[in-house]
């Protein structure tokens, strides 16, 4: 990510943007320049989400927006295998997609588990904790988020779905050795806090996704993606 790792706040501006151009930061991002106590002629750093990410200058702080003006503009390269998620519905998939985007992940599908209680869940407040997670950690990539109300919700078909238990025999480590470097494209499928229930598992068996475990012992549900982060970025090493 070059400079921008460590030069300045991070805003996001859903539009391209280039260099000299003046871009606004207005409703969400002017409320966090002024929760951040941003002044005039303070560098900032503006992403869109695409991999795009630009040095700016703030050159005006008005009522209702920021007025920055873009100095450089470079394109971020993804430094790890493309992952996405697949997580039943719990109690802090908030926290569980703000680590995703956090760690890159292309995507995020939020879709009813056995387990999962009912409750209706808005794609906007899970994208803006995506917005959030890249925003900290210092990602360029939003991840896609979409909530699916049934577990008929498609896989890209070019992804390696591997289903995660903490019961399983085989760890991720080991099954990702067996999938060759040029077919990198993972799709990880997460259960909810209390586990799959067996069917579940059958279900997914059937469909020819291996199980396998993260860590030997149980870990928090929102944590998963920072421990698959974990073991992508050794795996892309060798």
């Amino acid at each position: 990510m070059g400079f921008c790792g460590k030069k300045g706040l991070w805003f996001f501006v859903d539009a391209p943007f280039s260099t000299c151009e003046a871009i606004l930061l207005e409703g969400r991002e002017r409320k966090h320049a002024e929760v951040r106590r941003v002044r005039r002629d303070e560098t900032v750093v503006l992403f869109n989400g695409k991999g795009t990410v630009a040095q700016a200058v703030v050159k005006e702080v008005r009522q209702h927006c920021v007025v920055c003006h873009v100095k450089e503009v470079h394109k971020a390269l993804r430094t790890l295998p493309e992952f996405s998620f697949a997580v039943a519905w719990h109690g802090e998939i908030r926290d569980f997609v703000r680590n995703a985007a956090a760690m890159g992940a292309a995507s995020v599908v939020i879709f009813p588990g056995q387990r999962s209680h009912s409750r209706k869940i808005s794609e906007e407040k899970l994208l803006q904790c995506a917005v959030e997670g890249c925003k900290q950690a210092h990602n360029p990539f939003l991840p896609a988020v979409k909530v699916h109300t049934s577990r008929d919700f498609s896989i890209p078909s070019d992804a390696h779905v591997l289903v995660l238990h903490p019961d399983a025999e085989e760890d991720i480590s080991g099954a990702l050795k067996k999938i060759p470097a040029s077919e990198r494209i993972f799709c990880f499928v997460v259960g909810p806090e209390g586990g799959w229930e067996k069917k579940e598992i059958q279900q997914w068996c059937e469909k020819g996704y291996p199980i396998v475990k993260v860590w030997d012992n149980v870990i928090k549900t929102e944590l998963i993606p920072v421990f698959v982060a974990g073991v992508l970025k050794g795996f892309g090493e060798k």
